[in-house]
């Protein structure tokens, strides 16, 4: 028989079958059918799930410490798990060419694929799989997959730029969130905590649905969830009160699901180190700060006594046994990942949103080895002109260090390839406007001392007795003789710079 929650907003109530988790991995096309009627049909809303969680969380004295507490772990790890999953496109924009393969794909592949991501990502903990009343107009089967450019935005603006480690979480927007927003601008602190709490869990949601498309689409293995969860407690009342009222809206689904299958649900959850960052294996239990769960009940947990020491004294002091209050708690959490992760994105190398553009032009054309150039003779339609290599050896040599200053930020490698580059069109009379070039290649690789470098490389080709440039130093003299044949080494970079 299905079980209704109830929902009341002033003096209306409500009742609606919430789809579940179990229904998520059992069979996961009508799961998504039954949510997409459920949301279109607005029995239940955003304004009705957040009402709930908030009358909760207000039956206890102490609710607003353990609902910063709740707030800040999820914040911790949800942007943990954004620079988690930047590091993983990242390498797929440039390795694997997810960009050409997604959009080359047929609809309903990507349709298969999405609905994988969808299903996984809220099959495991009940607070994602009810968000996804939150976002009921971004995640939908055909939103993220008629359209391929949707997806790939998406999962591209997951990618930090700048050198920085992000200390907020994006705005994905959505009519059916804005909405909301309007209508429930909270002015209580506990109201003010319970729609930041919700905000997280909903980008969350899509970190997490973006993350298993991609590696469903990939034919990959898609990583356990990461669900703080506390190990070896007991609940608070409050705690006890939102299962319960999560229970009741998910249909009183553990009462019907299986011991086994909420075991397997409860075997992906894992427990995080808040120092390193690294999570609980089979068989390891993480030890928690005492004095924080003594005072607060709070689980804040370490993999070892030098990862708690070193977290000690570099962020957990201040708040160690405290009460937490919005402020404190969002601090906590951008300082936790700001310590474990300044540079944990391909070896701190963080490429600019132009340079990404230009990996995915590459990908596109993947047979020719070469690099891409702005010609300013037609800007307004940004036609790009292709540098061509006519030997073999000579591609794979600058495919090296092109790869390697586009995968690594390598200056020497940056510096040669743009020094190739210029070098090249100079010598082959190119009438290309040398100053939007330039311009382009300063504002890809964001180098400092760009120019001065570039006259670096050119001082070390004329210092070659060969005058091969950086970049083409590993290339057989023969081969390179030929090549160079008729260029007029009289050149200088100086005229272009």
């Amino acid at each position: 028989m299905n079980k209704y929650a109830i929902f009341t907003i002033g003096e209306q109530t409500t009742s609606a079958r919430i789809p579940t988790m179990q229904e998520a991995s059992e069979n996961p096309q009508e799961w998504n059918k039954q949510w997409e009627k459920l949301i279109a049909s607005r029995k239940v809303t955003p304004a009705h799930v957040f009402k709930q969680h908030l009358e909760a969380w207000k039956i206890e004295n102490h609710g607003l410490s353990s609902q910063a507490d709740m707030y800040s772990g999820h914040l911790t790890s949800a942007l943990y798990l954004r620079l988690m999953i930047a590091k993983e496109a990242l390498g797929h924009f440039i390795y694997t060419n997810i960009a050409g393969k997604w959009m080359a794909a047929t609809v309903a592949t990507r349709r298969k694929h999405v609905l994988i991501g969808l299903s996984e990502s809220c099959s495991v903990a009940i607070n994602l799989n009810i968000c996804r009343i939150f976002v009921g107009d971004i995640l939908t089967v055909d939103h993220l997959s008629t359209d391929g450019h949707v997806f790939l935005d998406m999962l591209k603006s997951l990618i930090p730029l700048h050198n920085e480690v992000p200390t907020t979480l994006q705005e994905f927007a959505g009519k059916s969130w804005s909405d909301f927003l309007e209508k429930n601008c909270a002015t209580d602190k506990a109201g003010q905590i319970a729609l930041s709490e919700w905000k997280v869990l909903r980008t969350k949601l899509i970190y997490y649905v973006l993350e298993y498309t991609m590696l469903s689409f990939l034919g990959l293995p898609r990583p356990p969830i990461r669900v703080h969860r506390r190990p070896d407690s007991g609940r608070s009342e409050c705690e006890k009160t939102v299962l319960k009222m999560m229970k009741m809206a998910m249909g009183k689904q553990r009462a019907k699901e299986s011991k086994a299958a909420d075991m397997e649900r409860l075997s992906k959850q894992v427990v995080m180190c808040f120092n390193c960052g690294r999570s609980q294996s089979s068989g390891e239990k993480f030890q928690r700060c005492s004095r924080c769960w003594n005072a607060q009940k709070r689980s804040v947990t370490y993999c070892s006594k030098e990862c708690q020491v070193n977290d000690y004294k570099a962020i957990h002091k201040s708040i160690c046994g405290q009460i937490l209050d919005m402020e404190t708690a969002t601090e906590t959490a951008v300082s936790s990942v700001s310590s474990q992760l300044a540079n944990n994105i391909t070896g701190g190398f963080k490429p600019s949103a132009a340079l990404l553009d230009h990996i995915q032009l590459l990908n596109q054309r993947a047979r020719e080895i070469a690099i891409y150039v702005q010609d300013a003779n037609d800007p307004s339609k940004g036609r790009l002109c292709l540098i061509d290599l006519p030997f073999v050896q000579m591609q794979l040599i600058f495919k090296d260090v092109r790869d390697k200053a586009m995968s690594t930020g390598d200056r020497g490698s940056i510096l040669a390839v743009c020094h190739y580059t210029l070098w090249f069109l100079m010598v082959s009379k190119s009438k290309l406007n040398y100053r939007v070039i330039i311009d382009r290649m300063e504002k890809e690789w964001e180098l400092d001392d760009f120019r001065k470098g570039i006259m670096e490389m050119q001082e070390q080709q004329f210092s070659d007795p060969h005058r091969r440039p950086p970049a083409m130093l590993k290339m057989s003299l023969q081969e390179w003789v030929v090549y160079s044949s008729g260029f007029d080494f009289s050149l200088r970079l100086e005229s272009v710079l």
